[in-house]
């Protein structure tokens, strides 16, 4: 199968969507691509993408709207690309802290990056993660621990019954 030469980051030209297109079509007549995974394929090329781009931020529901199949088969699908290498995988998350120093990471959309060489030459072994925010205000959240700790040693002076429970404490 002929190679098309790579493009710029970020960029997919028209013949180079027509080739994933044919390829995805060939695969499908050798039986390596169902129908539904063939429609997926079809839908992210030419109506999730925008023109000109090589990417997708999309939701599974979002894609299963779109093609009008399942939220498994949409998995299976896209499962399905990436191992022929017609697709790349980026997942997205984001790390939110909260005031009382706890964490939580949080998925967000996964964005699909299309492959225009052949499969021998686009095989990604591991998923890649991109982290996009982890510092969402830290003086904000430094001024509301200072409000937390504050409350705290007022609730505690009361309770201890040591005072008025002012919150002036002695320097």
């Amino acid at each position: 199968m002929p190679t098309i030469p790579h493009s710029p980051h970020g960029f997919l030209s028209p013949t180079q969507a027509a080739h994933i297109s044919s390829r995805g079509r060939k695969l499908q007549r050798t039986g390596q691509l169902t129908p539904h995974t063939a429609l997926v394929l079809e839908n992210l090329l030419w109506s999730a993408r925008e023109r000109g781009s090589d990417r997708v931020i999309a939701s599974y529901s979002w894609i299963q709207k779109l093609a009008n199949v399942c939220r498994q088969t949409v998995a299976n699908a896209i499962e399905a690309l990436v191992r022929l290498g017609l697709l790349r995988k980026v997942k997205h998350k984001t790390l939110a802290l909260w005031a009382n120093g706890g964490r939580q990471w949080r998925q967000r959309p996964n964005e699909y990056v299309f492959c225009c060489e052949s499969a021998r030459q686009t095989e990604y072994p591991k998923e890649v993660i991109q982290i996009l925010n982890t510092d969402p205000g830290s003086a904000e959240i430094r001024s509301a621990q200072a409000a937390l700790a504050e409350r705290q040693w007022v609730i505690q002076t009361r309770l201890r019954g040591k005072g008025n429970g002012s919150p002036i404490r002695a320097a």
